[in-house]
């Protein structure tokens, strides 16, 4: 069953690499369990890596930046969404339980992106 109506915060593990929209970084679980948050790059050119938290879970995902704040480097899978998906709806607050998050990438056509 989904995690619904969570909030998941997204961090970046350089900071001005790209933003986020919203702004906050946060974005809420709905009915399917999954919080959807877009990221803009920006003019630095490199690595993103975009960290995905709920409670002691994380996940992340990364991809290059050409540093123009619109392309990805050439050749790199371009992705327009991510969605994460949780294994559990609950753990255990002894920390002794992990969680499986998984992030699904897809094109602007809705193609799943490699990698």
């Amino acid at each position: 069953s989904a995690v619904v109506n969570k909030t998941v915060t997204f961090t970046l593990a350089v900071e001005g690499s790209a933003t986020f929209d919203p702004v906050a970084g946060t974005a809420t679980t709905d009915a399917n369990g999954v919080a959807t948050i877009v990221v803009k790059v920006s003019d630095v050119p490199g690595s993103v890596n975009v960290i995905a938290s709920y409670e002691s879970a994380t996940d992340n995902i990364s991809f290059d930046s050409a540093g123009d704040g619109i392309k990805v480097v050439e050749g790199e899978p371009t992705a327009a969404t991510i969605t994460l998906f949780a294994s559990t709806q609950q753990l255990a607050s002894s920390g002794a339980e992990t969680i499986t998050l998984t992030a699904i990438a897809k094109d602007a056509n809705n193609h799943l992106v490699a990698g």
